[in-house]
């Protein structure tokens, strides 16, 4: 049960701290394009934007974009370190997550990495009307453990 209380304490923290990450890209370059290039002229065309907006209208132009959003498809590459008092402790993670608005629901893969704890945990989510549905796999120092929950 305590292995329960901290895999979902760290999945917990890894959700919320992966939703503070500063990068983020909606376009998909032409293909043949060079990503660096795209990327570039994001920044630049970003640059000239945010000097001419508002927090509000920035806010105002999210909810008005995210008004016709039916659905998304997020992929993201967490790599953080966390100190807790003395003690260092760095996690990799990719994450995959498809979810629809209307009913809410999602799909989310996980594989998080704890080199210092020679840990690995992969997690596969389903959250429905029905209720949250979560398979995690978890291998230290070549145990593994495999947890079902529904709740």
């Amino acid at each position: 049960m305590r292995k329960k209380a901290w895999l979902g304490l760290l999945l917990s923290g890894v959700l919320l701290l992966a939703a503070c990450n500063e990068e983020s890209s909606t376009e998909v370059p032409e293909e043949g394009t060079d990503v660096e290039e795209t990327e570039e002229q994001n920044e630049g065309q970003n640059e000239e934007q945010n000097e001419e907006l508002t927090a509000e209208d920035v806010l105002a132009r999210s909810t008005e974009a995210m008004s016709e959003v039916e659905s998304f498809t997020t992929e993201m590459e967490l790599h953080q370190v966390i100190n807790l008092d003395d003690e260092e402790m760095e996690t990799h993670s990719s994450i995959k997550m498809d979810a629809t608005l209307n009913p809410l629901a999602f799909y989310q893969v996980m594989d998080m990495n704890v080199p210092e704890a020679n840990q690995t945990v992969s997690t596969e989510s389903y959250y429905t009307e029905e209720g949250m549905f979560m398979q995690a796999q978890v291998m230290k120092d070549g145990l593994n453990t495999q947890m079902t929950s529904k709740s």
